[in-house]
Order: structure tokens, then C-alpha cells, then sequence
């Protein structure tokens, strides 16, 4: 009996131990799986990890390479900041040095223009009849010399300014400051143009001029001849209107004496003198108007005579205001 028990003991063993065995084999298979997987989940981990540190390393290469760029950058720019700075030094070094041998130049061109002025003064101051600017004021104008020299100076300006007068007039703008430029030119010999040019400017200004005079003079005709419309004309020359405003009683002659009235006016304007009792003989002394109006008016006659200013002045007597083609009228009244 007791053995047969320690059969059935060694055989509950044996299955103990079987199942034991099955048991630990499943354990260790479990255990194997589990470890495999973990090795999986490292591997992975692994690879992470290894992921992360080659970013890690590119952006640590980024951020140095960029500092590195940016310092380069920043060099360039001072390299060039230096240089800009260079060139603009030595260009202002230039720049000095030429405005130094300007003003030398000009300073040396105003000695020699001071040295040819008193050379040219020392020339000419002996000279008779000279006069060098300024010197007629100076000179108190007392000898005869210095009165014509400073008269003619004085009608020549009056010239000038009358031209300039009726190129305003004319509506011909010229600048005033150039035309007298190129008077003092042309004195001293200084010209800024050639010959050729010269010559080709002035045509055009003159035929502008003759252009606008003639509209002028046509519209001065044209309105003498409305005026004088419906009047007794006497005798008409040109420009010239003789109008016969009361008939004289006797006639006057070559050689006679006679005494007369003279108003003279600007046509629709001022008067510009007026004389009573002006004894004139009849003669070819008397200017050409005077002496037509007198003969035609007849003694106790009256007469008006219309014109232009340049059918009695001449172009340096025309007096203030007026120009060339301005309209006059003139009024004889004869004693009997």
C-alpha cells in the first residue's frame, strides 16, 4: 500500500513538475516576447533620439552658419562704409584743391583785368577831347570838351531808352539787362557772338520790329483818315492832313511877314505846347508843315493839321511818351 502511494506521489510529481515545465516555457516565451518588443520600442527610441540629435546638430550648424554669414555681412558693410568713407574724403580733398585754384584763377584774372584797365587809362588819358567814365562828374564838366562829351552820352542814352520805349510799346520783349550787355560788348569789343550770328539775330529782331511798326502805322493811318472824313482837306501828303477849319481873307505869299497862333497836341490826348503871336516869313527856312499850313490858311484863316510824330520829329527829338507812329495835331490861327 505505501509503495503504491509513492507511485501516485512520484507520478502527481512528474505532472507537477510537467506542468511546471509548460508553465515556465510559456512564462519565457511571454518574457521573450515582452523583451523583444521592448528592444523594438528601444530600437525605435534609438532611432528617435538619433533623429533629434542630427536636427539638433543641422540647426546648431544653421544658427552658427547664419552668425557666421551675418558677421561676414557686417564686415562687408563696414568694409564698405570704410571705403565710401575713403572716396568721399579724398573727393572733398579734390574739391578743395579745385575751389583753391579757382579762386587763385579768379583772383589772378581780376589783377590782370585791374593792371590792362589802368595800362588802357594811362593809353588813353592823354588823348584830346577824352573822357574816361566817371571823369565827367569829377571834372565838374568845365571846359567845352567835357560839356559835348557828357551831352552826347546823354542823347545816345535817350536814344536807348526811347528804343527801348517803343519795343515796349510795340509789345517786342527784349531783356534789358542783355541789350545793354551787348551794348558795352560792342564798345569795349567783347563779343559773345560771331560775326555770322550777330548779324543773323539782329535781322530777326529788326524784321519783328518793322512788322510791328507797320500795323502800327497802318492803324495811324487808317484813323487820320476816319477823322479827317467829313472834313474840308485841303491838301493830303502821305501822312499829312491839311484841314481847313476857317477860310482866310487874303493870301499869303513867298517873302510875306506873318503873325499866327500854334497849338500843338496829341490826337485825342494832352497838349504839348501852345504859342501865341509867333512871327515866322514865309521861306523855305520854315519847316515844310509850317510853312503849307500858313500858305493854305490865307491871312484871318484857320487850319488844323494832323500827323504822324515822324512827319515832324526826328527819331532823337521825339518827345517823352510818344513814338514814331503816335498821332499829333497841330492848330494855325493867322492874323489877319
Amino acid at each position: 500500500q505505501k509503495l503504491d502511494m509513492s507511485v501516485k506521489d512520484s507520478s502527481r510529481l512528474r505532472e507537477t513538475v510537467v506542468a511546471l515545465k509548460d508553465n515556465l516555457r510559456t512564462a519565457e516565451g511571454a518574457v521573450k516576447e515582452r523583451m523583444a518588443e521592448q528592444q523594438k520600442e528601444i530600437a525605435g527610441l534609438r532611432e528617435s533620439r538619433d533623429a533629434l540629435q542630427q536636427e539638433l546638430k543641422a540647426a546648431q550648424l544653421r544658427i552658427q552658419s547664419s552668425g557666421q554669414e551675418k558677421e561676414t555681412l557686417q564686415q562687408q558693410v563696414r568694409a564698405a562704409n570704410e571705403e565710401a568713407g575713403k572716396k568721399q574724403a579724398a573727393l572733398e580733398d579734390r574739391l578743395a584743391a579745385a575751389d583753391t585754384q579757382l579762386k587763385a584763377v579768379i583772383a589772378e584774372r581780376e589783377q590782370m583785368a585791374a593792371r590792362l584797365r589802368k595800362t588802357e587809362e594811362a593809353e588813353i588819358k592823354d588823348r584830346p577831347g577824352t573822357v574816361l567814365p566817371g571823369e565827367e562828374r569829377r571834372a565838374e564838366l568845365k571846359t567845352d570838351t567835357e560839356k559835348q562829351a557828357y551831352a552826347s552820352g546823354v542823347a545816345f542814352s535817350r536814344n536807348i531808352t526811347q528804343l527801348l520805349g517803343i519795343h515796349q510799346d510795340l509789345g517786342l520783349k527784349l531783356p534789358t539787362a542783355l541789350m545793354l550787355a551787348g551794348l558795352n560788348d560792342g564798345i569795349n569789343n567783347t563779343l559773345l557772338l560771331d560775326e555770322q550770328t550777330l548779324r543773323d539775330s539782329y535781322r530777326t529782331v529788326a524784321s519783328r520790329l518793322a512788322s510791328l511798326e507797320k500795323e502800327k502805322y497802318d492803324a495811324g493811318l487808317k484813323q487820320l483818315e476816319k477823322i479827317t472824313a467829313k472834313a474840308t482837306v485841303l491838301k493830303r501828303n502821305q501822312t499829312l492832313f491839311f484841314v481847313q477849319n476857317r477860310k482866310g481873307a487874303g493870301r499869303i505869299a513867298g517873302g510875306d511877314s506873318v503873325v499866327f497862333d500854334l497849338t500843338e497836341s496829341v490826337v485825342n490826348g494832352k497838349v504839348l505846347r501852345s504859342e501865341k503871336g509867333v512871327n515866322a516869313v514865309i521861306n523855305d527856312s520854315l519847316p515844310y508843315m509850317v510853312q503849307q499850313a500858313l500858305t493854305l490858311a490865307g491871312r484871318g484863316g484857320e487850319i488844323t493839321v494832323y500827323s504822324m510824330v515822324s512827319d515832324v520829329y526826328s527819331p532823337g527829338n521825339i518827345p517823352e511818351g510818344l513814338y514814331p507812329y503816335s498821332l499829333l495835331k497841330y492848330n494855325f490861327k493867322v492874323s489877319a
